[in-house]
């Protein structure tokens, strides 16, 4: 008996069924299980160690980005780095700035957020130390004072490992009180309803969501109640003492101290990326250096270039 073409669709149907649906593609299909992120916050502008610079998360570059290769090369899994606010130091020496990002890029660094200290460089200074890099600043409501054009993107999608990764960059407002002015050429929207909009635009486009945010210890937990489909909040303020990882629903709240990389660990649970492990990692002086970003900050050092 002769069988139609779509009897035969019908029992390949059944059969795949009955194998267990196996071939049946998710919509995760292909994802890594896990994905982690290692994040910086308050670094300064300071290429090495600092040793009289109290509680900030100074310096340390040649260690850190010895530390991030060997992550990138060991975890189980894709790693995204970013740097949640405040790398380039304002007020010390403007020619470290370049040398900072292109540290920065060496170390594998995809995003940047926009805290007082770049606030306070000025939008031009902020785009030149960058140029040529692969580091991408991002803020969403940091504009210019005059027509209220926005200086940078809202936002980047990191592609790492086949995840897409949303990252959306806000400077809080409540950050001025423990920061530097803002340059003359530039005003600062409302941050979070500026993370709140651009979540929005940016949905459907994401595997997962994180939120670089310059904010104090209570503001970054009204940012995760703000937008909840976010993995993670990384802080970038420098607020002392350093605020202890919370949970909010699914969101983790989480940001490192002094010479410390925040390392997180997203697992793929029903569909979603979500925190299952986070810890503060610190770069001891006698930890190895990167031997290309070691050469940066002594060519730097020796002549100021």
């Amino acid at each position: 008996m002769a069988v139609s073409n779509r009897s035969r669709i019908v029992i390949l149907i059944a059969c795949l069924l009955a194998a267990g649906g196996c071939c049946l593609a998710s919509p995760k299909a292909g994802k890594p299980r896990e994905l982690w992120v290692a994040f910086t916050s308050a670094v300064k502008g300071k290429l090495s160690f600092c040793e009289t610079c109290g509680y900030i998360n100074y310096g340390a570059m040649p260690q850190k980005a010895a530390m991030l290769k060997r992550w990138r090369n060991g975890l189980p899994g894709p790693l995204v780095v970013l740097d949640a606010g405040n790398c380039l130091g304002f007020g010390g020496d403007a020619r470290a700035a370049p040398v900072m990002v292109q540290a920065m890029d060496v170390s594998g660094y995809a995003a940047a957020n926009v805290g007082d200290d770049e606030a306070a460089f000025g939008p031009r200074a902020v785009l030149q130390a960058a140029k040529g890099t692969s580091v991408q600043w991002i803020s969403c409501n940091v504009r210019l004072a005059k027509g209220g054009k926005p200086v940078f993107p809202a936002s980047t999608i990191v592609k790492s490992g086949g995840v897409r990764v949303a990252v959306i960059g806000a400077f809080d407002r409540a950050a001025l009180a423990e920061g530097f002015p803002l340059h003359s050429e530039l005003s600062i929207g409302d941050g979070l309803e500026c993370v709140k909009q651009e979540a929005q635009r940016l949905s459907g486009k994401y595997d997962v969501l994180i939120v670089l945010a310059h904010a104090p210890a209570d503001r970054l937990l009204d940012y995760a109640r703000a937008v909840p489909q976010a993995a993670l909040i990384a802080g970038g303020s420098q607020m002392r003492p350093v605020p202890e990882p919370k949970m909010v629903g699914n969101t983790l709240v989480f940001q490192p101290g002094k010479y410390q990389v925040a390392r997180v660990q997203l697992a793929l649970k029903a569909g979603k990326y979500v925190a299952a492990k986070w810890e503060r990692v610190t770069v001891y002086k006698n930890a190895p250096a990167d031997a290309d970003v070691a050469r940066m900050v002594e060519v730097f050092q020796k002549y100021g270039r």
